[in-house]
């Protein structure tokens, strides 16, 4: 199975890629504005520790994702703020991956002072909103 999580470097969106890809062997595309804080969070996914429950001195054990799943983070990294770039996310997917089982529109930003014409107002609503439309829109 394939999911794509967006805003899954952090948060409900980094734990919920945790637990599809070490839980259920998943594998999930980590959609980021930063590539950097994604890469940061497939690797943790990905060389993640547990506490090994059958030792008596709770040594930590790398489980090697068992279940074969695996976090990736596509080239382009997804902006959900600019269309061209969930344009080209949306193509990278489509190039690279035959079926996609699941998309999880996680990510949001807030901003301070919502008077009209704010342009972190209009940003946030890019993001939040129209974006994830685009990009639902796309994927169908």
């Amino acid at each position: 199975k394939l999911a794509i999580i967006t805003g899954s470097n952090t948060g409900i969106g980094y734990e919920t890629a945790r637990r599809l890809v070490q839980e259920y062997g998943w594998d999930v595309i980590l959609a980021c504005r930063s590539k950097d804080k994604a890469l940061i969070a497939k690797n943790k996914i990905n060389n993640y520790e547990t506490e090994n429950d059958d030792d008596d001195d709770d040594v930590l054990s790398n489980n090697n994702n068992a279940n074969n799943g695996k976090a990736i983070v596509l080239n382009p990294v997804l902006d959900l703020s600019d269309f061209d770039s969930i344009r080209k996310f949306v193509d990278a997917v489509e190039n690279e991956y035959d079926n996609v089982d699941v998309l999880i529109n996680n990510a949001g930003r807030n901003t301070s002072g919502r008077s009209p014409g704010n342009p972190n107002l209009d940003l946030m609503f890019q993001s939040n909103y129209l974006g994830h439309f685009l990009l639902t829109e796309l994927m169908l």
